[in-house]
């Protein structure tokens, strides 16, 4: 189970966002779903995304695009998971500017940061790196915003919160 650290809030309002919060991690750990912290990065008029390519068992390849971030480790914040996951898939430093929700399905619960770039530049890193192959492709790109629409990436409903600095208190 993941450890989550206890902050106490001064306002009801507060107090009672963060027992939602903490409770959903909670549940979730136990139920045995990955909770992931992923990150929103736009980059003048690009956001930042990982390209990918991974051949399925009937042979077949399938395509998509999909935002940096990945797995919480043990004593780590979701705030922590979403800056360290970027620099490790993608060798950027960033901040987080706010959270913009979270989206639960059977497998997973997913928390979505609107980050910005400080530092560096892009290219593959990390365990990424090591398992990139041609059944296994990874490719950090920045991608023109006008063409979210007409790619492969989910939650785009979250990409439109962070362009448009709609955040939630988490």
């Amino acid at each position: 189970m993941n450890v989550v650290n206890v902050t106490t809030f001064q306002t009801d309002n507060y107090l009672s966002v963060f027992l939602f919060y903490y409770v959903i991690i909670s549940i979730g750990d136990e139920m045995g779903k990955r909770v992931c912290a992923r990150a929103i990065i736009f980059d003048n008029d690009n956001i930042v995304l990982m390209f990918r390519r991974r051949k399925k068992e009937d042979g077949k390849y399938m395509e998509y695009y999909s935002l940096p971030g990945g797995g919480q480790e043990a004593n780590e914040t979701l705030y922590d998971t979403a800056i360290r996951e970027v620099y490790e898939e993608f060798n950027l430093k960033v901040i987080v500017r706010g959270y913009v929700g979270m989206v639960e399905d059977d497998k997973t619960i997913q928390h979505f940061y609107h980050c910005e770039k400080l530092s560096g530049d892009i290219k593959l890193n990390g365990e990424e790196k090591d398992r990139n192959c041609k059944e296994n492709y990874y490719e950090p790109l920045e991608i023109p915003i006008d063409r979210i629409p007409h790619i492969n990436l989910m939650f785009q409903d979250m990409i439109e919160k962070a362009f448009q600095n709609e955040y939630l208190d988490n």
